[in-house]
């Protein structure tokens, strides 16, 4: 239990992190080259085997998966910062763990995993509370175009984790995500190159900050999945960090959001735990 507790605790100093560089001026560029510089170092410490070369058609596959995989972790991250920036950590986290839903209906349609009742009825929980947040009439709420790409984003990742688990070597997991790390590393160092190369030392500083708990977090739910039943570790670990964010959000940030906000947050929060049973 202690796995999922730290994967929990670290997904919110990345949150908080990247709160932090949105809000100081900080180049996103610079600070994801340096998230993903950190996290190689931390994946690489933590591989049993530390031989990343490969001579098979298996470790070849391992790092087409990884390249497509950094892909969408490095939009990810993009859009994470942005929304984080514009409509802060909670929304942010919330929409961005309800991004499960996506390979949840893949599954479903693809590897025949027909959701359950309570599963179906979590499904209808959460559309219920997007359309409840976007009825704020004169409130502050609704749902904005990055809310709705850190769903989509957060889904792809899960959904390209989904498929490695279904078609990857369980023994190739640690360079999978080692591989990851290095293909976004090389990824976001030509966005950065292209959109702003000034990088301060604050840049370098924050995007270190920002990459250990994100490795980490990664890691420690993989390890807590391995330990724990599955439809405990994953819902637990959404709302987690849906309500982990939210109270830091308000006690350290003394930041709220509106009443709307709060009630579909809470529901979303109970509609993952459903759909993860």
């Amino acid at each position: 239990m202690i796995y999922l507790g730290l994967a929990i605790l670290f997904n919110v100093i990345m949150n908080f992190a990247m709160k932090y560089s949105e809000t100081h001026d900080c180049n996103r560029y610079g600070v994801t080259v340096f998230n993903y510089a950190a996290g190689i170092a931390v994946s690489y410490a933590f591989m049993k085997d530390r031989t990343v070369a490969f001579s098979d058609g298996e470790g070849t596959f391992t790092v087409l998966f990884a390249v497509v995989n950094a892909f969408f972790f490095l939009t990810c991250l993009l859009v994470l910062q942005q929304s984080i920036k514009k409509n802060g950590a909670p929304l942010t986290a919330t929409f961005n763990r309800m991004g499960v839903l996506i390979p949840t209906v893949i599954s479903a349609v693809m590897f025949a995993e027909i959701p359950t009742g309570i599963q179906i009825s979590g499904i209808v929980i959460s559309l219920f509370a997007i359309v409840y947040m976007n009825g704020g009439g004169k409130e502050k709420g609704g749902v904005s175009v990055y809310l709705i790409l850190a769903f989509a984003t957060g889904g792809c990742v899960d959904t390209i984790s989904k498929f490695f688990s279904v078609y990857g070597s369980p023994e190739n997991q640690e360079r999978f995500i080692f591989y990851t790390f290095v293909a976004a590393l090389i990824m976001s160092t030509g966005v950065c190159i292209y959109k702003d190369r000034h990088i301060t030392k604050k840049d370098i500083a924050v995007g270190i900050i920002v990459g250990i708990p994100n490795e980490l977090a990664a890691l420690l739910l993989l390890k807590a999945a391995g330990m724990l039943p599955a439809y405990l570790v994953y819902p637990c670990y959404s709302a987690g960090v849906i309500f982990a964010v939210n109270i830091v959000n308000m006690i350290v940030f003394r930041e709220f959001l509106s009443k709307r906000e709060y009630i579909a947050t809470g529901i979303i929060a109970i509609a993952l735990i459903l759909i993860n049973m």
